[in-house]
């Protein structure tokens, strides 16, 4: 059967006028990036609101009134009451090495904690050896110290001075932590809205716990926090990330910062998921860059590519997006220590944590180097720098299956996990900075996770910045797109249609792609009434659709 083929098929100015004739939008891609980078210089949402804490919800380690631009609060109790700091609670709280309740083999373990980090104190870090065996009595279990070694060994003498004296310094800040932080910590479990907010000096003591080593070995279900694994020298990244932390540990012993970083885990209902099939919303405003960074917008919602254990491989051997964020932004590996692996409806988002450090390189090529911006951060009214970080752990695709990504049960996973993690607590949400999430070691496509983000930050009433990590010509591909889907006026539902229809038509056409498939779909299957399903089939079937070039069209007679 034929469907008037000559004059629809055979016809390049139709199909020519329907796929690739420019538009011209209101806003050019430059001129909507300016617009939402200005949006997040003038929006911020001050969540938690430490004025309004919710008992049971929100927890505060420092006395809220005792914020001052000059020194750091003081904490809440002002001294210990209960020493034991619900070391076992099965309420779910942090094990502080210095509780009562720290007992190992009948021994209480801090005693011997303590002797050792006070002797380092006293005596001085006068060689990397007394380092190490104030680390081997803080933490027996370590097997090698060759990393840490061979981080020495590459530095001049005046650098190895300073390295030691920061490192004593450090044990001074471990020894001082019994009476910065005087209460339980609580945990951040999951399936469960809550946040912990501690002072920059409060997590720099529980810092300086993670570089000796003291913690109990980890918790089931929570990321490793105890930093014995950059020591190792089997770890090829030991030395740049002993680099990232002893510069963030030598910038506070410096000056201690007087402000707080809030940790908050945020969970969806499930009868809060959206129905995205009858999502009559239109297309957020949407700028791609090739160039510039999610951790270079101020002001944007900026997403960290998460493991589902928050920060990942930092204290290993990962140096990717992840990764990279936590070196340049180490309090951010506090939420380690607090939040519990996340499940599939869940995220963690952290504000407030300052940025010490700046880098080059990736992967294997990471290097560490100044930040010239130290200490010009805006704050907000709690002494918290007005940056916001949404971790949101996006699904592993591995080698040989990662066509499952296109099945409707992992889009819509992917989806619901974006829109958690962009779903704002106030109305006028500051725009989100996002990128390639969950591509790369995670086997995403680039095409569909950006869709699914810009689907995600409709419904959560957000714009979006998307960064495209240098790649100039996705950033083509995708404004392309977005802005033939904005004169086409798709709804975040028919595009979402169009997703998950393209699994069955990708079997047929591997050749095709997710950006061809969607506009395709679009155009001829849900904006124009006038046009059977059987040709939308045929045209994701059987044509090869480019939206970059501009190419002629024969094809056979339909069957």
């Amino acid at each position: 059967m034929r469907i008037a083929g000559p004059f629809l098929f055979r016809s390049r100015s139709l199909i020519s006028s329907l796929l690739y004739s420019p538009r011209k939008m209101a806003l050019s891609n430059e001129e909507r990036r300016r617009t939402i980078l200005s949006k997040g210089d003038n929006s911020y949402d001050i969540f938690p609101n430490l004025s309004r804490l919710v008992p049971d919800v929100d927890y505060c380690a420092f006395q809220v009134q005792s914020l001052r631009e000059d020194m750091p609060p003081e904490p809440m109790p002002q001294q210990c009451s209960d020493t034991d700091l619900c070391f076992d609670s099965p309420m779910g709280f942090v094990r502080l090495p210095w509780s009562t309740a720290n007992i190992n083999n009948g021994f209480h373990q801090y005693v011997i904690i303590d002797r050792a980090l006070r002797a380092l104190v006293s005596d001085g870090a006068h060689c990397i050896e007394a380092v190490i065996v104030t680390l081997k009595e803080c933490a027996p279990w370590i097997k090698s110290f060759d990393g840490l070694l061979g981080y020495m060994e590459g530095l001049t003498s005046a650098e190895e001075r300073d390295a030691l004296d920061v490192m004593a310094g450090i044990a001074k800040l471990a020894v001082n932590a019994k009476f910065i932080l005087t209460a339980p910590v609580p945990l951040l479990r999951a399936n469960r809205s809550n946040s912990v907010t501690l002072s920059q000096e409060q997590c720099s003591c529980l810092m300086a716990h993670a570089f000796f080593c003291t913690y109990r070995r980890e918790r089931h279900n929570f990321n490793r926090i105890n930093m014995a694994s950059i020591f190792d020298g089997r770890n090829p990244l030991s030395h740049v990330k002993l680099r990232f932390i002893l510069h963030y540990f030598a910038m506070v012993l410096k000056k201690m910062p007087s402000g707080c970083v809030s940790f908050r885990r945020e969970v969806l209902p499930s009868d809060a998921i959206p129905d995205w099939e009858k999502e009559e919303l239109s297309m957020p405003l949407v700028a791609v860059a090739s160039d510039g960074s999610i951790e270079d917008s101020p002001g944007c919602l900026q997403v960290d590519f998460a493991n589902e254990y928050i920060g990942g491989g930092v204290l290993n051997s990962g140096a990717v997006q992840e990764e990279i964020r936590f070196l340049i932004c180490p309090e951010m590996m506090v939420s380690c220590l607090l939040c519990e692996k996340m499940g599939p409806l869940e995220v963690i988002h952290i504000i407030g944590a300052q940025r010490y450090s700046s880098y080059f390189g990736y992967g294997s090529s990471l290097e560490w180097a100044p930040y010239e911006d130290f200490a010009c951060e805006p704050k907000d009214e709690f002494g918290r720098i007005k940056c916001e970080l949404v971790a949101m752990d996006a699904k592993l695709f591995r080698p040989g299956f990662r066509n499952a990504q296109y099945k409707k049960e992992n889009i819509d996973r992917e989806l619901n996990k974006a829109y958690v993690g962009f779903l704002p607590k106030h109305r006028n949400a500051c725009p989100v900075a996002t990128g390639n999430w969950g591509c790369g070691v995670f086997g995403g496509d680039k095409e569909l996770k950006s869709l699914i983000q810009m689907l995600a930050a409709a419904r959560a009433g957000r714009d979006m910045i998307y960064y495209t990590f240098a790649n100039k010509q996705f950033e083509i591909s995708m404004n392309e797109l977005y802005e033939k889907l904005l004169y086409k006026k798709a709804t975040v539902g028919a595009v979402y249609k169009a997703l998950i229809s393209f699994e069955k038509e990708h079997e047929r056409n591997p050749r095709l792609s997710v950006y061809e498939h969607v506009y395709a779909y679009v155009i001829f299957g849900w904006l124009d009434g006038k046009v059977f399903d059987a040709l939308v089939q045929y045209m994701v079937s059987h044509l090869y659709l480019s939206l970059n070039e501009n190419e002629d069209f024969l094809m056979d007679e339909l069957p």
